[in-house]
């Protein structure tokens, strides 16, 4: 796994960052956090910690950081649970699935936080709890949750590849 702050992706500047059980790697600066997970729900908790870590370095109150940090959560779950469809394969690269996020400011100087994975999206289909009851109790409420505590959520495609976009102003400023 792979963590880094920074205004450039090939910052060779790299720090080694605590971690008990995966080896990650950070180039602090304060604009920009870049991370890559193993794609599994168990590395999930890294890319809310370095989004949290990052928010908290723009000086967010911790209101506004709990509720973008469950929307993250959401979302890079969603990634490690569906995201592969697979295919396998680290984004850019040969390997094994990962989940990459990235946070800047916006011009508008709100925070944009975006998971990328490889595979489809594919929105919640009413059918399915129609045939399948059990599945509405568990399923298909992410996006419903993500909208309600960001200002904006974008599903981007391209390339068999799946971002998702996350906006939210700092309601400190």
């Amino acid at each position: 796994m792979s963590v880094s702050f920074g205004t450039e992706r090939q910052n060779p500047d790299m720090t080694p960052m605590a971690a008990p059980d995966l080896d990650q790697k950070m180039r602090r600066r304060k604009d920009r956090v870049f991370l890559s997970v193993p794609a599994a729900p168990e590395h999930v908790r890294a890319l809310r910690s370095a989004a949290a870590e990052y928010l908290r370095r723009l000086c967010w109150s911790e209101r506004d950081i709990s509720d973008f940090v469950l929307a993250i959560g959401e979302a890079g779950n969603n990634a490690a649970c569906y995201g592969t469809n697979g295919t396998g394969g680290t984004i850019g690269t040969l390997g094994p699935p990962t989940i990459s996020l990235e946070c800047h400011r916006s011009r508008d100087n709100a925070v944009v936080v975006e998971i990328r994975n490889r595979g489809t999206f594919s929105p919640p289909v009413a059918a399915l709890s129609d045939t399948f009851p059990e599945w509405q109790e568990i399923h298909g409420r992410g996006l419903a949750l993500m909208r309600a505590l960001v200002d904006q959520v974008e599903i981007l495609q391209a390339a068999g590849i799946t971002t998702v976009r996350l906006t939210k102003a700092n309601t400190r400023q």
